[in-house]
């Protein structure tokens, strides 16, 4: 029960991820490509070939995606994305004992970060979880860039997010056998994101309101 609340709490994590064009693509593309590289390094090629498929197909889907928008994953496409990668996660641990739970986690550092932050945000106020807002980190970035960047605020926001993520996926797929590392990677990587966040926030939505995004998923 556990394991399948994980998977949809990971799923859905990854949509509500989905709020700027490039940002679940980017996202995706580093998770997968660095949970192949934790199974070929476990010489596991029954997870390295699988784990292998969303990078290439989400890397085709972001040529459609970003920086100009062709297409879009939408619902159906975040909630595939996001359960392929929870069930590669697993699935890495499952068949290699000497692999640490906690590389797999590393892999949804942001859409977890960001999930268990919306969720707190709502409690607070006292609304439902499911009550959509426009505060997640990558919408107020992209807020804040667009009042310096009017035409790229938004696709730079979004390729910030994948580039500051992306190392910390790196360093635990190269540390996936050792849990101390991993609890202090995923440690840092918490504190960066809730500091980024409250400077943010209180800049932005505790100025009043800013500068508004004109497109895009910014109530998920």
């Amino acid at each position: 029960m556990f394991t399948l609340f994980c998977v949809a709490g990971v799923a859905d994590a990854f949509n509500l991820a989905d709020g700027l064009n490039g940002l679940l693509g980017g996202l995706i593309c580093a998770d997968s490509s660095c949970l192949a590289l934790v199974a070929w390094r476990g010489g596991d090629q029954h997870v390295l070939f699988p784990a292998m498929a969303p990078c290439g197909g989400t890397t085709g889907f972001l040529f459609l995606n970003f920086p100009f928008t062709r297409t879009f994953a939408c619902d159906g496409g975040a909630y595939f994305v996001g359960t392929a990668i929870a069930m590669l996660g697993i699935l890495v641990v499952a068949r290699n004992p000497s692999i640490s739970p906690w590389v797999s986690f590393a892999m949804v550092h942001y859409p977890f970060a960001d999930t268990t932050c919306a969720i707190l945000r709502r409690l607070v106020r006292r609304r439902p979880i499911s009550e959509l807002d426009a505060e997640h980190l990558h919408t107020l970035l992209a807020r804040r860039l667009c009042a310096r960047f009017p035409r790229a605020g938004r696709n730079l926001a979004a390729f910030l997010i994948v580039s500051v993520t992306a190392p910390f996926m790196l360093v635990a797929s190269a540390y996936a056998t050792q849990t101390r590392v991993l609890v202090v990677l995923s440690t840092i990587y918490f504190t960066l994101y809730t500091v980024t966040y409250v400077l943010l926030h209180r800049r932005i939505v505790g100025a009043g309101p800013g500068t508004r995004l004109s497109t895009g998923r910014v109530g998920d």
